[in-house]
């Protein structure tokens, strides 16, 4: 093997989660780390092998593996060149990771051109509303540069910014508007471009990165783009009150949090750190000690959650989280139908109207108590009818009129007893991201 082939092998002794790709759950939890690895040195095929399993094999130049989630632990690493024999390996060792981290491993070249290997942590948050972010990193055989950012007007390039003085193995960030940028490179605090203008497009909720990668020298120097989703560091939790007739203190791991909640009452989204919580929900002025309702949940970071105190199907009240979907649905609406009343299973009708004319637009079939059904729709005026389940004729709620519009998600409760007489609609309406 040559001594650039065993610098690299060695390189990518830190880059063992691979071996695990098939091993981890789809979703990290909190105890795993989040690993991507860039091959960013040209001309370089190895094989990686990952306690004992081939885990990578042909890993060309050029390749960004997935974001793979694996445990904290030690790892036995085997690497040789493409189609080597793993029972004389080139070089093997182990190495421990932790958790909790995002990272990305580059295997690249050094300012003089040594093979080497560098991990960046990833900065995923979430940026403005209508904004990305553009991380520029420096893994070429080159000196230190300054990365000019521009964007056309009209037949024109104005200067969004500049990124001065990034040095080999360093990475830089700017968030902008999601629009198509020019990225030109230069020697750091010079005015002459030794590449670009290359066109980038920023897209709006994602990170867009860019290695600058090869050998300036040798007439390799290339660029080399990736788009990651940015997540929310935080959960966001929404509480619905829809126990009809009873004012409640709600407390949260013990602090009391929504004093003197009332019924129909929907909060503002919430941040929260991710974690589990328990609630406790008493009358006003109530001992927490003697719950009149109590239940543990768990959030994740990135979701947009809803808990809804409610009925129970036989009338005992209860606490049931839902996932809130706001994902963008186009030119229409998300209509989201969730049971929270005590009443067996229902079907929910929308009726549209265009002119005189009424037609059928959709039917939400089978909703249980605690659950949920979706459809998204063309916005418009409708009327939403409850049935029970399977039975078209006799409707127990409604007609209720519903105005959609475009680019919103209208979540819909069915709150009260169907037996007592006291059912009825509870409506939150949010903009789709």
């Amino acid at each position: 093997m040559s001594p650039s082939l065993s610098r690299l092998a060695l390189a990518f002794l830190v880059a063992l989660g691979l071996g695990t790709a098939l091993a981890v759950p789809a979703h990290a939890s909190t105890d795993d780390a989040e690993v991507v690895v860039v091959h960013a040195v040209q001309g370089l095929t190895v094989d990686v092998y990952v306690n004992g399993d081939l885990a990578l094999p042909d890993f060309v130049p050029g390749t960004i593996t997935e974001a793979l989630p694996f445990p904290a632990g030690t790892y036995d690493i085997v690497i040789v060149a493409a189609g080597g024999d793993p029972a004389t390996p080139a070089i093997a060792g182990s190495a421990t990771v932790a958790a909790g981290d995002r990272v990305t491993l580059v295997a690249h070249l050094a300012a003089d051109g040594t093979p080497t290997l560098t991990p960046f942590v990833d900065d995923l948050s979430l940026a403005d509303k209508g904004e990305g972010r553009l991380i520029v990193r420096h893994v070429a055989a080159a000196p230190a540069v300054d990365v000019k950012l521009e964007r056309r007007v009209w037949r024109w390039r104005r200067t969004v910014g500049v990124l001065e003085d990034l040095e080999n193995g360093q990475q830089t960030a700017i968030d902008v508007r999601a629009r198509r940028y020019f990225a030109s490179i230069l020697p750091a605090n010079s005015a002459n471009a030794v590449f670009g203008p290359a066109g980038v497009r920023v897209k709006r909720g994602q990170a867009t990165i860019v290695y600058a990668f090869g050998d300036l020298a040798g007439g390799t120097f290339d660029l080399l783009v990736e788009n990651r989703r940015l997540v929310s560091e935080t959960a966001l939790l929404t509480v619905a009150h829809g126990v009809l007739g009873l004012t409640v203190d709600v407390y949260v791991n013990g602090d009391l949090t929504l004093p003197n909640f009332e019924p129909r009452t929907i909060t503002e989204p919430l941040p929260l750190p991710h974690g589990d919580y328990e609630v406790v929900i008493v009358g006003a002025g109530g001992d927490p000690a003697s719950p009149a309702i109590q239940g543990s949940f768990t959030l994740e970071a990135g979701i947009d959650y809803t808990l809804v105190a409610h009925l129970a199907a036989d009338g005992t009240p209860t606490l049931s989280p839902f996932v809130n979907n706001l994902a963008p649905a186009g030119f229409k609406a998300r209509l989201t139908a969730r049971h929270t009343a005590a009443a067996p299973a229902v079907d929910v009708r929308l009726t549209g109207r265009f002119f005189w004319f009424r037609y059928l637009a959709g039917v939400l079939r089978n909703i249980a108590n605690g659950g949920e059904a979706s459809t998204t729709i063309r916005g418009g005026h409708y009327e939403a009818s409850i049935t029970p389940a399977g039975d078209a004729h006799t409707v127990v709620l409604g007609p209720a009129p519903l105005n959609l519009h475009p680019g919103r998600a209208y979540f819909v409760y069915a709150i009260g007893s169907l037996a007592d007489g006291t059912l009825d609609l509870l409506v939150d309406v949010r903009y789709l991201r």
